[in-house]
This record gives C-alpha cells, sequence and structure tokens, in this order.
C-alpha cells in the first residue's frame, strides 16, 4: 500500500477545483453518477476516498462513510465535509483489506483510482468488500487498463534484470512486483476474481482517461 503525505494531500486538494471540469472529471463524475441513480442507497463506503473527490455525487445516499489509510487525506476530506455541509458524510481511517466494520452493513461501494493503482486489486480486497456488503450489494470501481506495451517492457526488464547494475536493481525489482502485484490484470482475470468472491459483474467499460485507459466495472453480490 502506498502512503499518501501532507505534501501529497495538499497538491491533491488542490487539483480538486482546478481538475473539475477536466474531461478525466467528467467521465467519472457522469459514470457514479449514473450508478448511484439506480437505486435507492442507504448506506455507503467509498474505499480509498482520499481527499473526498466523489462525496458531491453521493448527497442523496442517505449515509456515506468514507475510509482510507492516509491522515493527511482524511484531514483534507474532513474539511471538505465542514466546507460544503455534507452532513451525511463520516470518515474512517483504516486498511482496505482489513476494515473494522460490521458484516453485511453497507448496500454499496465504491473505489475510484484506488484499486490496481495504489492497493493490489486481489482476492483480499474482495473478501473484505463481499463481507461488509449485503446481497445485492453494488461494488463500483476503476482499475488502470495497461497496454501491451507495457507488457512487454515488463518482460524485457525482467529477462534484462541479470545484468543491470546493482544500484539499480532494487528499483527495477520494484516496479516489476508493482506491475504484477497491482496492474496485470484483465477483463477475464476481474471477472474470475469477482466470481471467486460470490460477485457477479453486471458492466465492464474501458474508458480513456488522460494518464491511461481504465476499466470502469460494477460488480453486484450475489444472494445466497
Amino acid at each position: 500500500m502506498l502512503y499518501h503525505g501532507k505534501n501529497h494531500a495538499e497538491k491533491y486538494a488542490k487539483s480538486d477545483q482546478i481538475l473539475f471540469k477536466s474531461k478525466d472529471h467528467v467521465i467519472i463524475r457522469l459514470w457514479l453518477s449514473n450508478n448511484l441513480k439506480q437505486k435507492k442507497i442507504q448506506r455507503l463506503l467509498d474505499l480509498g476516498c482520499g481527499t473526498g473527490r466523489w462525496f458531491h455525487t453521493m448527497e442523496s445516499v442517505d449515509f456515506v462513510l468514507g475510509a482510507d489509510f492516509s491522515f493527511d487525506m482524511l484531514k483534507k476530506a474532513k474539511e471538505k465535509i465542514i466546507e460544503k455541509g455534507y452532513i451525511n458524510t463520516e470518515l474512517i481511517r483504516c486498511e482496505i483489506s482489513n476494515l473494522p466494520l460490521k458484516k453485511e452493513s453497507f448496500d454499496y461501494c465504491i473505489s475510484i483510482g484506488v484499486l490496481a493503482e495504489h492497493v493490489p486489486l486481489n482476492d483480499e480486497v474482495f473478501l473484505e468488500v463481499g463481507r461488509i456488503l449485503k446481497s445485492g450489494g453494488i461494488f463500483s470501481f476503476t482499475a488502470q487498463k495497461i497496454g501491451e506495451i507495457s507488457r512487454l517492457k515488463m518482460k524485457g526488464l525482467q529477462f534484462l534484470f541479470p545484468v543491470f547494475p546493482y544500484f539499480l536493481k532494487e528499483k527495477i525489482e520494484l516496479q516489476i512486483k508493482t506491475f504484477h502485484k497491482r496492474l496485470d490484470h484483465n477483463k477475464q482475470s476481474i471477472t474470475e476474481l469477482a466470481k471467486r468472491h460470490n460477485f457477479k459483474i453486471n458492466k465492464i467499460e474501458v474508458k480513456s482517461l488522460n494518464k491511461s485507459d481504465f476499466y470502469f466495472i460494477s460488480a453486484e453480490k450475489e444472494y445466497r
């Protein structure tokens, strides 16, 4: 897990307003808003909420809980809650893979720009989200889509790793591990991951953002 400190939190919070009218922000905002309109939501968990960038899309939700591991990001999120008057929103500091929340206590969970970027998209995440979601609950999240060029680059780094100078090996090894733990996935692997934890994929879309193409996924926890 990557920890974002005070400097990053300051920059991220300042960019919230700057990016509001950007193409990326509009794409994500419309996708998220359309998903949240599908049904009445009583309790929503924003997993990796950061500075609360997407809280403004959740004002129709009865209760919102923003969860993040960074104290500094949550501090900025708290300032936003007070400034905007989001009386339905509370915050909690925790790890995504270890949520101090009751079983089946939420009916919706979102995670935007977090999974497969700052935190691995893996069984631990789906296990925890599946635990706190009610049957029929929705998990909407994004994940960066890695192109073939990036995959070939990683294969090249792995092949050449033994001949790299010692002072470069630590950095390159981290890049390789990060790629396999966080980024190396596709529609099939995401669908299989969801299925292992009793989720069915309602929809996977690919949208082009400034940084890269991203998967936009909506998964539903199936009734048992």
